[in-house]
């Protein structure tokens, strides 16, 4: 009895090596079954060389460059005129613009734009009516009286000064109710700031808008303060407004001395032509041309690849001997000033690179690439 189970320990001892020696082997065929089927099935895909990607190349070399500063600004009038309330009270707008007053809407002059009710002034013109009409006729009755031999000279004329005394009241009265229909003054187009709903209640000397009137306007906008030591008056400006190419021609009036707190400097341009620029209080793009630079690594814009890690392009590596060809390598790159759809490159590139200019879009880095055929010149 002790004999078999000293048997049966020792068999169970030997069974973890004996299954070892037998798995071992079959992990191994399995190993390599596996292998031969990845390099029978699925490597052929991966030996598969990528085909080249079409692309457009330049090779860049210093030349000489214009470069232009692009800026935001607003149209501004030479001369305005405020359109203010002078009373408080309930606004209302005639037809026109029943829903509130819009820049760049061109009025006439003597034109009504707004109407402001105030009870005050209503019960004051009521009241001053009132009291006209009762010394009129209380100097009628006066002066039948005086024909009648009933009163004397002196109370006749005390009643005359009281009827002329009531006429300017009302007199006053009609003006401060006038007043209350805010007409354009002059002709020209509207600055609305702020927009009041119909039916808001306004407090007195509120500015509902300013006409602009006369003379050519003049366009405001603000540049960085790293950009402020590039410009100095005289310097040309192109207006662009929507998707016209150029709206007018100008040049630069003012460049601030100095910088205000939001790190920007304001600069002011003159249009010597207004016809196509938009109307006063609407934005347009100011290009301010820039002093030309002699020599300069410029590409064009399309050949730029922007990404988190700043501007980037790509540069061809030509592999002479090679069946793969040439391939082309990401390029972190620093840029300049921006002109005629091309920018400065201020670190990254050198002279004699060979830049993708089209097709970079659908690059990575490592890519093959081939030189698409120049189609340009070739007949429809």
């Amino acid at each position: 009895m002790r004999e078999s189970s000293t048997r049966n320990i020792q068999l169970a001892s030997r069974r973890p090596l004996l299954l070892r020696s037998l798995t071992m082997p079959l992990i191994m065929s399995l190993v390599m079954m596996t292998s031969l089927l990845i390099r029978c099935g699925g490597g052929s895909a991966e030996r598969e060389p990528q085909p080249p990607f079409p692309i457009r190349s330049e090779v860049v070399a210093p030349a000489e460059f214009r470069p232009s500063l692009t800026v935001l600004g607003t149209v501004h009038p030479s001369e305005t005129i405020s359109i203010t309330s002078s009373s408080g009270g309930t606004i209302s707008y005639p037809a026109r613009f029943r829903s509130g007053l819009r820049t760049g809407e061109r009025v006439s002059a003597g034109e009504v734009l707004a109407i402001l009710e105030n009870e005050s002034s209503r019960a004051h013109l009521e009241e001053a009516q009132l009291q006209a009409e009762e010394r009129n006729l209380e100097l009628e009755r006066s002066r039948r009286s005086f024909q009648q031999g009933i009163i004397a000279q002196a109370e006749l004329s005390r009643e005359e000064v009281a009827s002329r005394m009531a006429g300017q009241r009302l007199a006053s009265a009609e003006r401060q109710a006038k007043r209350l229909l805010l007409r354009a003054s002059r002709a020209g187009y509207l600055i609305v700031n702020t927009q009041y709903p119909d039916r808001t209640e306004l407090a007195p000397q509120i500015e509902l808008a300013q006409i602009a009137v006369g003379g050519r306007p003049r366009v405001i906008g603000f540049v960085a303060a790293a950009d402020r030591a590039k410009l100095r008056r005289g310097q040309s400006v192109r207006f662009l407004s929507g998707s016209s190419l150029a709206a007018a021609e100008g040049s630069l009036s003012e460049v601030a001395t100095v910088v205000d707190l939001n790190g920007t400097a304001k600069i002011v341009a003159n249009a010597t032509e207004s016809s196509s620029l938009p109307a006063p209080g609407e934005g347009v793009e100011m290009q301010i041309a820039l002093d030309t630079l002699p020599s300069s690594l410029t590409i064009p814009e399309e050949a730029l690849v922007l990404g988190s890690g700043g501007a980037a392009v790509f540069v061809v590596q030509e592999r002479r001997g090679f069946s793969g060809g040439n391939r082309v390598k990401r390029v972190t790159v620093q840029t300049g000033g921006h002109g005629g759809g091309r920018v400065e490159i201020t670190a990254g590139l050198a002279r004699g690179d060979r830049v993708v200019v089209s097709g970079a879009a659908f690059l990575t880095d490592g890519a093959p690439v081939t030189e698409a055929p120049d189609t340009s010149s070739a007949a429809p």
